[in-house]
Parts: C-alpha cells; sequence; structure tokens
C-alpha cells in the first residue's frame, strides 16, 4: 500500500471530487482523510455536501414524489436493455472503423404489463460474421414502439445503436425510432432523489446492487469484465477454444450479460417498493 495513511472510505470518494483538485488539496492540507472528518462543507457542491451528510448521519436521502415521478413517466412494455461490444484497432468487418463497437452481444428484460411478469430475450454472435444486421432486426422483433427502453447510463445504448442506424439505412428508422424510447435508470440516483451512504458518493449499477440487492452478486460469474469478454468472444467466434470451454465460457458470457439488465428488473422494483411504503 503506497498511502497507509488513506482510509478506506476517503476524501478521494467524495463525488467528481477530481475534477476539482483545489478543494481536494484543502481538504488534504487541513489533514482531513476520512469523510467522517469533514466538519465544514460549505465549500462542497450539493452532491458532495449530501454524500458527506448521509454517511455522517448514518441516514438516507429518499425523494419519493421524484422517485414516483420519474417511474410514472416510463411506459409498458418496459425493456430493461444493455450491450456487450467488442472494438478492435483493425477493423475485422467491412462497414466499421478503428475501434467502432461491433454489438456482439444484447440482453433485454421485459415487463409486458404494469405487474406483469418478466421474459428474457438474448442475442450472442457465436460466428465470425458481422452481427450487426441480426441484432437490429432482433431488436425491430422484440421492441415494440411507445415502451420505454431502460439502461444504465444510457448514452452508451443510445450511441451503440445510432451507429446500427447508421451502417443499415434500411433499419434507420426503427433503430431511431428505439433511440427515443431509451431513458437512463441511473438518473434517479445521479440526481439525487435516492442518496444512500453504501453508494459512497458513486451511481455505478455495482455500486447501487451492491447497497439495495446485498443478496444479488457477480460471484458465480468468474468473469471479471469486458476485456476479458472480448478475449473470449474472439476465440469462440474464430473456433480458438475446445468444444467443451468454447460451450462453458458462451455460457458465462450469456449469464453476465443477463445479469446486468436482471440487476436493473431488481433495483425498479425495489424504487417501486420504496414509494408505495
Amino acid at each position: 500500500i503506497s498511502h497507509p495513511s488513506i482510509p478506506e472510505y476517503s476524501v478521494h470518494d467524495l463525488s467528481y471530487i477530481g475534477k476539482s483538485p483545489d478543494k481536494l488539496r484543502n481538504l488534504i492540507e487541513q489533514g482531513i482523510y476520512h469523510i467522517h472528518d469533514i466538519e465544514d462543507a460549505s465549500n462542497l457542491t450539493d452532491k458532495q455536501r449530501n454524500q458527506v451528510l448521509v454517511h455522517k448521519s448514518d441516514t438516507e436521502m429518499i425523494d419519493k414524489q421524484e422517485i414516483e415521478n420519474v417511474l410514472n413517466s416510463y411506459t409498458y412494455p418496459l425493456y430493461f436493455f444493455d450491450y456487450e461490444t467488442y472494438a478492435p484497432a483493425v477493423p475485422i468487418y467491412d462497414g466499421f472503423f478503428p475501434y467502432q463497437r461491433i454489438p456482439i452481444q444484447f440482453s433485454l428484460h421485459v415487463i409486458d404489463k404494469k405487474g406483469g411478469q418478466v421474459r428474457h430475450v438474448e442475442y450472442l454472435q457465436t460466428e465470425n460474421v458481422d452481427p450487426s444486421e441480426t441484432v437490429a432486426k432482433m431488436l425491430e422483433e422484440n421492441i415494440e414502439p411507445g415502451g420505454t427502453v431502460l439502461a444504465w447510463n444510457v448514452g452508451f445504448e443510445k450511441s451503440v445503436t445510432a451507429e446500427l442506424a447508421l451502417r443499415l439505412p434500411e433499419y434507420e428508422n426503427v433503430q431511431t425510432r428505439i433511440c427515443g424510447q431509451m431513458q437512463d435508470l441511473m438518473d434517479i440516483f445521479s440526481n439525487q432523489h435516492y442518496v444512500h451512504k453504501g453508494f459512497k458518493g458513486r451511481v455505478a449499477i455495482e455500486a447501487v446492487m451492491n447497497t439495495l440487492l446485498p443478496d444479488m452478486t457477480y460471484d458465480h460469474l468468474p468473469y471479471t469484465g469486458a476485456d476479458v469478454g472480448h478475449v473470449w468472444w474472439s476465440d469462440i467466434v474464430n473456433q480458438g477454444k475446445e468444444p467443451k470451454e468454447r460451450d462453458g465460457k458462451l455460457h458465462l458470457l450469456l449469464e453476465y450479460c443477463k445479469q446486468d439488465t436482471f440487476v436493473m428488473v431488481e433495483i425498479f422494483r425495489v424504487l417501486n417498493e420504496i414509494i408505495l411504503k
């Protein structure tokens, strides 16, 4: 450990403190390292002050009305959506630029009506051919006009879908329509309608999951992120694995992406329970 004096939850964890190096330097110069040691938060942003407040008071900040307003703005069917992409430096398919994202996989959990059952649609490209048209067609078939498409940090899903529209003129209208249906479930947390000390100033889906859904985990999926998934996918589509290993890794890739959207479904459920209390 290079800096043993810095506690596990420190002033370095203040939300967006990296954009305010002078504020951070001022705290360090005063010998303030732990969030709990901040006495004067007047120089902090509202989000940072709320982060300090919920930690020191051991309380939550929940604006039920704002949460209800956001949830009521969603229209059914609800589509909880997540892509996985592969972005090689050297394009492997026609029509792509260097580092442009190939939509190799998606997961879609669907709730058709309020109080309805959850169903799941998924796709993973397993052959070494451009999956763009297959993905575009499946999205057209499975995302109806009028419903709300929910993602976490939705800019990623929007931009990948917009790129599909540009590459495939025959699907441009429907992909543009799907982009227009997208909303960000993360907004409830980034706009601080719900602030919990367990988030530690973060709004990444893992931070929210770990706090609101403590029984959920990725520990059963020995796959730790996009880089690993990209290597696995490249090996799989190029037949670089034995069939048994290939099938096992295909399963894990599917389960990981499926978990990402199911976590959103469960967070949505928790939020609905909160506004009913």
